[in-house]
């Protein structure tokens, strides 16, 4: 069972996502512990926290995000502008 900040995103109502709510998104995904052992929804939970920070133009927060979710040595992730980042 994911955490219930990333169930009010996920399961719950559109709204947060679909009408434009990315910084609700961020406020409930923010306080979600992604490394905690056993959560199978970490990947989920980041790639929705990525969006929301790139759809507010936060591209540092993205990159932060990115590099701290990949695994050493995964191949490199990119920006929307295709710049790689190094994991």
């Amino acid at each position: 069972m994911p955490p219930a900040a990333l169930r009010c995103v996920w399961d719950g109502p559109p709204w947060s996502r679909s009408l434009g709510n990315p910084r609700g998104v961020i406020e409930n995904l923010e306080a979600i512990d992604l490394e905690t052992p056993g959560f199978t929804e970490a990947d989920r939970a980041a790639f929705l926290l990525g969006q929301a920070y790139l759809r507010i133009g936060s591209v540092d927060r993205f990159i932060a995000l990115t590099r701290a979710a990949c695994p050493p040595g995964s191949a490199p992730a990119c920006t929307p502008n295709g710049s790689p980042i190094s994991c």
